[in-house]
């Protein structure tokens, strides 16, 4: 049995049903440690108890803004304590604590990956000082395990080798044994799903349904909570559309209202909202997502909002409800074929199994490459 060590920032809840299979796996023991959120992030945490396999380190924000890093106290004991055969760390740059963790592996001869969304975007000077961080850290890891292709060939990009990067596609459900039905008898309903932040794109969303709800009646249901909330239901009512806010719902509360909407939107950053959708044989409307909507979403099952923008592309979605049916289905076997939790957990395991095998990766002052050996 391969131990591995999983650092993360944060335990979400939405997590705790990925980290209990993979703790169950065959052919690994998994250990997790995290700290908590800064208090106006509005993420909901896993509650207690907690799974015997997590230990809670304490998370210290040190400097404002999007100059913010974090050390988490503890996690030095942690790894002491779980003497781990593979450390998997959250690919983050931010999370300054990591380097002595990966040190403390690579004087033991054992592998590092990198585990994340791997889409890294840089714009402007913030972009200068974020990439050579980023580059930085993948430079020091002997590994990495993508959320999705794009995370994957981020990577790579990064200076990580092809062979030394994985998937794990990034899921929080698992698929229906038989494909759920579309509404009938009820106005299209479109449904947003995530946290409410300014990058999701949900005040946009509230304006275009406003523009086409003047052409055709129109609901639209948004599930989850965040700071910009207040400011997207003022919204929603001024412009006086058809739209419900339910606030964070899990189970079969989550499942009854993705249940009772027809498609999808997600305007801005997300991508996990679109693994629960297809799970459930619903078509599709993605912006930029966060990557693993590469993956995911294609004409088959969906729509990519382009450069028309959100309210023509929402327009075209609603002119093909005769074809919802069979996007839906679409959806639905793509689901099946490895995007949901259970191919999550197989690909995070198997690739923890490559990289126990592939071993250490040490630069070659003589060739000026890498060298690799197995521990």
């Amino acid at each position: 049995m391969i131990r591995v060590a999983i650092q993360q920032r944060l335990f979400p809840a939405y997590r705790r049903a990925f980290f209990e299979r993979l703790a169950a796996s065959d052919c690994l023991t998994a250990t997790l440690a995290s700290g908590q959120p800064k208090a106006t992030e509005g993420i909901v945490e896993c509650s207690e108890p907690y799974p015997s396999f997590y230990t809670r380190v304490s998370n210290r924000y040190l400097l404002p803004g999007a100059a913010s890093v974090v050390y988490q106290n503890g996690v030095v004991d942690w790894i002491e304590a779980t003497d781990p055969d593979v450390l998997v760390v959250e690919a983050n740059p931010r999370l300054i604590s990591n380097r002595s963790l990966i040190n403390w592996m690579h004087d033991r001869d054992r592998p590092v990956a990198g585990w994340g969304l791997g889409v890294i975007k840089h714009v402007g000077l913030r972009g200068l000082v974020q990439k050579p961080l980023y580059r930085s850290l993948m430079q020091s890891l002997d590994a990495a395990i993508g959320y999705g292709t794009s995370a994957k060939l981020a990577y790579q990009n990064l200076g990580l080798p092809a062979n030394r990067t994985f998937v794990a596609k990034n899921a929080v459900s698992t698929v229906p044994d038989a494909l759920p039905s579309l509404p009938s008898g009820v106005p299209p309903t479109l449904l947003f799903l995530g946290r409410i932040t300014a990058p999701k794109g949900v005040e946009r969303l509230i304006e275009s349904c406003a523009q086409i709800g003047r052409e055709e009646k129109l609901r639209l249901n948004v599930v989850g909570d965040g700071p910009e909330r207040a400011r997207c239901e003022k919204r929603a009512e001024q412009l006086g559309i058809d739209c419900r806010f339910y606030g964070h719902l899990t189970g079969e509360q989550l499942n009854s209202v993705i249940l009772s909407s027809h498609i999808l939107v997600m305007p801005g950053s997300g991508g996990l909202a679109i693994q629960e959708a297809i799970a459930r044989g619903r078509p599709v409307v993605v912006g930029e997502a966060d990557g693993t909507q590469a993956d995911l979403v294609d004409s088959a099952n969906g729509w990519l909002v382009d450069e028309k923008g959100l309210t023509e592309t929402l327009r075209k979605a609603l002119s093909e409800r005769n074809n919802w049916q069979t996007l839906g289905r679409n959806s639905y076997q793509r689901a099946r074929d490895g995007s949901d939790l259970n191919g999550m957990v197989s690909g995070f395991a198997n690739a923890v199994c490559r990289i126990a095998e592939l071993g250490v990766r040490y630069p070659s002052p003589d060739q000026g490459h890498c060298v690799e050996t197995s521990s």
